[in-house]
């Protein structure tokens, strides 16, 4: 599949980061949506990066990855397998690192679901599977504005 990042644009691929797993002195390499803090969520889906782009990781190059599959961790959780290229073009992969504004907040949705005659406008179900989901705020616990970030087929 390919993968694909929303911010506010869409571009090809995904920065891949590193996860340090406290106690074990273990990093890895993730994709990551939302913050840490409080009032917020750091997510990260581990990435399965092929070994040359492994070693650039390790050696603290910057990584995008632009394919992939979704597999499992041994704990069942999902996982990213990098990829040379895809002849999946059914689905993808997109990092939503939606963003909320001033004092704002977002929603992720399928379609709009009404006639664009309401006042409230009702909207289907947002339309993938989600990943990992992630928060982001401002103010010191969100008070301000926050809102959802996901990694989602």
């Amino acid at each position: 599949m390919r993968i694909f990042t929303i911010n506010s644009s869409v571009s090809e691929g995904a920065q891949v980061r590193t996860l340090e797993i406290k106690g074990a002195n273990v990093k890895i390499p993730v994709l990551q949506v939302g913050e840490e803090g409080r009032g917020r969520k750091l997510a990260s889906l581990p990435v399965q990066l092929l070994p040359a782009d492994f070693a650039k990781w390790q050696a603290g190059e910057a990584v995008r990855v632009f394919h992939a599959n979704i597999g499992e961790t041994k704990s069942g959780k999902p996982k990213i397998f990098q990829t040379l290229g895809s002849t999946d073009h059914t689905q993808a992969i997109c990092v939503f690192e939606t963003p909320i504004g001033f004092r704002g907040g977002n929603s992720h949705t399928g379609a709009r679901a009404d006639d664009w005659t309401e006042e409230s406008p009702k909207f289907l179900p947002f339309p993938a599977k989600i990943l990992a989901s992630g928060e982001i705020a401002q103010g010191t616990a969100g008070a301000m504005g926050s809102g959802q970030q996901h990694i989602a087929l």
